[in-house]
């Protein structure tokens, strides 16, 4: 994979047959964790769940890694071996999604909500310069979200760099905000020309 390339991978929790629980299980090995799977209690978060590990199998099956890399931890963001492969997973209503790369990595989506009071929230959780831009937009609802998601990604990038670089893609009302992280010591032009590529799954087979 190249180092500057971010895989996205989309699907929508309606391709999920909870009643091919064991077909699933058959595909996806370690990926998969019937005791996790039992944890959630209503369906919905069933098939997040369950979607979420399939597009991580998908992701580990194109670059080459195998369940047996994947580190799971209580608590914890699970990651790759030796870090090969760095992922982030995130999911709203029925939509889920996961962002792979050489670098670094995490994704938040959304889904734009009009009646939203955008207002109130940013004056709870945004600085004052944060919403300062806010209020120069000329499109606020769009710059308010951006700026959420964009919060949202530094807490899971879980990063020390003191540089990291964002990007969003709109698709119709949903929001898919990219960070990655950028090193100290290279220059910002290196990671400056990340080219992302969203690929939508539509069945599994």
């Amino acid at each position: 994979m190249n180092k500057n390339l971010i895989n996205v991978l989309y699907a929508d929790t309606c391709i999920i047959n909870l009643k091919n629980i064991k077909k699933y299980q058959s595909l996806l090995g370690k990926f998969f964790s019937i005791n996790k799977l039992n944890s959630y209690v209503d369906e919905e978060s069933k098939k997040q769940y369950l979607l979420s590990c399939y597009l991580l199998y998908l992701m580990c099956l194109k670059n080459n890694i195998n369940s047996n890399q994947l580190i799971r931890q209580d608590k914890k963001k699970p990651y790759i071996k030796k870090n090969k492969l760095f992922f982030s997973i995130s999911h709203k209503k029925n939509i889920v999604a996961i962002a792979c790369s050489k670098i670094n990595v995490a994704i938040d989506i959304e889904i734009k909500n009009p009646k939203i009071n955008w207002k109130q929230i940013s004056k709870n959780h945004f600085s004052k310069e944060e919403n300062r831009m806010l209020n120069c937009s000329r499109n606020k609802i769009n710059q308010f979200y951006e700026m959420w998601c964009m919060h949202e990604c530094l807490i899971k990038l879980q990063s020390n760099s003191s540089v990291v670089l964002f990007d969003y893609w709109w698709k119709n009302n949903w929001i898919f905000c990219i960070a990655v992280e950028c090193s100290i010591n290279k220059s910002v032009a290196k990671y400056s020309n990340n080219k992302f590529v969203f690929k939508r799954v539509k069945l599994i087979k």
